[in-house]
């Protein structure tokens, strides 16, 4: 299968269908030329460092995959499978790395806003709330908006499971909280005092007594957090190799924390808002969003410090025509990068040959010739490709750390087959079942690919 790169995640509330509440569903998967593959799901009984090793043992050894061709596993940043990776994993498979998902560390720091402004927490909960199950007052908000010549979408929902909701729903409130009050007083009107709901009860209230700390809260979240945002959908949803790039990212979020620090002007929308309010209420809010902006840079620096594929990210830019020449071009300073067929470090052979194949690179990239191409292939990918038979080993190398995902987010993916998968007439599936079905719809393309292959009539 050549080198592979794994990436594994649990799903700790099974679906009814297998009839066992201990059950654990735990995916792998296999990253090859930038396309992910499910390739196992396991059914354990408890969840540990030992559990999650054997299984990813036992698939590696099934699929007949060389311990030296395995180059990283992804995970989320439990504490079990740090340990599992740290204790048995990266002996078994001296060429890997574990990287720990960036979308998930950023998905932290982004909790720290969360958790920070909890009024705009629960304004978003009693948002919900009023809508929920009123078919007939969604129709009427929405054309309460079209009257007010807005578009007739809904608010986002803040959930734990779909990172960035709570800033997406910071925007919408932001651009839409001087109309609540008028919509949400009719609705109170219209109904009898009995029928108001909670919700509605408590959004007026909230609205006549501080709107004023809503409209500037919502407004710092929506429009200075907009850089963790932007940067966290980046990791958790792009189709394109990030590797190459993610350090970039990462010095990106962890200066915009700093700054935020000690951020004296914000944005200018922002701005209009705090000179509207008395001085003293202004320093408190100043000082509120200081603070956030110091424990969020704290959360991110306590993961930046120990990531462990902090090497790859900084050393596999090289393999970016552009980002080179500006980095180190003594090879002996890549440890962290495993090249294809070689040893750096070996003296004479291959490693000479490697070696040689890397200086012909640096000369290459700044030639005129090699900026030609570089304009002809504007993306690593197709350089590198463009490149194999000039550059054999260099290339077979950047085309596998470019496939090194930055987060686990393709394993979190396979999670969400199940709400689709199972229903009432599904609970007797096996675990067997519940495998084939899983496996079948994240490979869907694969699948298909197979069926055309070994059945001509099909196609």
């Amino acid at each position: 299968m050549g080198n592979c790169l794994f990436e594994f995640n649990f799903l700790d509330h099974p679906p009814p269908s297998t009839h066992d509440s201990n059950s654990r569903y735990f995916c792998f998967v296999s990253v090859v030329d930038q396309k992910p593959y499910l390739l196992d799901v396991k059914f354990l009984d408890e969840v540990n460092h030992q559990t999650v090793s054997a299984a990813i043992i036992s698939t590696v050894n099934a699929y007949g995959i060389s311990p030296l061709d395995v180059i990283s596993f992804v995970s989320d940043n439990a504490a079990y499978c740090k340990k599992a990776y740290n204790t048995v994993l990266q002996h078994i498979y001296p060429h890997s790395t574990h990287i720990c998902c960036l979308a998930h560390i950023l998905q932290l720091v982004g909790e720290v806003f969360h958790v920070a402004f909890q009024e705009l927490s629960q304004f978003a909960s009693y948002f919900k709330s009023a809508f929920y199950k009123k078919g007939a007052r969604k129709r009427r908000y929405q054309k309460f908006l079209e009257s007010k010549g807005l578009p007739t979408t809904l608010a986002p929902v803040p959930s734990s499971t779909r990172w960035n909701s709570f800033f997406n729903a910071a925007v919408y409130h932001t651009s839409h909280l001087n109309l609540y009050l008028e919509f949400f007083e009719l609705e109170k009107e219209r109904c009898r005092s009995s029928d108001v709901s909670i919700a509605v009860d408590r959004i007026v209230s909230m609205l006549s007594s501080d709107v004023k700390k809503l409209e500037v809260e919502f407004c710092f979240v929506a429009t200075e957090c907009t850089k963790i945002a932007r940067v966290l959908d980046s990791f958790q949803g792009s189709t394109q190799p990030l590797s190459l790039t993610a350090w970039s990212k990462i010095e990106e979020i962890d200066l915009y924390l700093h700054k935020g620090t000690a951020k004296v002007v914000f944005a200018p929308e922002l701005e209009a808002l705090l000179a509207k309010i008395p001085v003293a209420d202004k320093a408190k809010h100043i000082r509120k969003f200081h603070e956030t902006f110091n424990e969020s840079l704290m959360k991110f620096s306590k993961h930046l410090d120990v990531l462990p594929a902090r090497g790859i990210y900084q050393q596999a830019r090289v393999f970016d025509p552009k980002q080179a020449p500006n980095l180190s071009r003594d090879i002996d300073e890549y440890s962290a990068i495993h090249f294809r067929d070689s040893d750096p470090l070996e003296s004479g052979g291959a490693g000479a040959m490697l070696r040689e194949e890397w200086d012909d690179y640096h000369h290459f990239i700044q030639s005129p010739i090699g900026q030609q191409s570089m304009a002809q292939n504007p993306t690593p990918m197709a350089f590198w490709r463009d490149k194999a038979e000039q550059f054999p080993m260099l290339s077979a190398t950047a085309l596998m750390y470019m496939s090194v995902p930055v987060s686990s987010c393709d394993a979190e993916r396979s999670f969400s087959l199940y709400k689709h998968l199972f229903n009432d007439r599904r609970e007797s599936n096996t675990q067997e079942h519940v495998k084939m079905l899983v496996m079948m719809n994240f490979n869907g393309d694969i699948s298909r690919q197979l069926m055309l292959t070994t059945r001509p009539e099909m196609r």
